[in-house]
């Protein structure tokens, strides 16, 4: 009786690790995805670099778990993977656009220079 006792202990205690262990593995990827949206208009290229390894790493655990989600867990997962996706892609060109924004600027301060020293001479 006292082997039964301790297996199904055993069990149990396994069976409450795993939960842990994948909501951690969601709880990680609700993470990222609030960094990025808070602080993706900040970051440069190492910090996008970091975010993805970041993403990936939270990717390899979900997968380790990916059979013992729930329908609900895993619409939750998907729904915060594509809010990750979509900041990735909003910051990357909200970054880009502010890069292009500013060397048309300078372009226009070199033009407008030249113009200024010519029209002196």
């Amino acid at each position: 009786m006292k082997k039964i006792f301790a297996l199904i202990a055993l069990v149990a205690c396994m069976a409450l690790s795993s939960c842990n262990s994948k909501q951690a593995a969601i709880n990680d990827l609700r993470s990222l995805r609030d960094d990025i949206a808070i602080n993706g208009s900040n970051y440069d290229v190492n910090d996008w670099l970091k975010a993805k390894d970041r993403f990936e790493k939270v990717n390899e655990k979900l997968n380790k778990y990916r059979d013992d989600f729930s329908y609900e867990e895993s619409r939750q997962i998907g729904q915060l993977k594509g809010e990750c996706i979509a900041e990735f892609g909003k910051n990357v060109l909200l970054n880009i656009g502010n890069k292009a924004l500013n060397a048309k600027g300078e372009i226009e301060g070199i033009v407008e220079g030249v113009k200024n020293a010519i029209g002196n001479h």
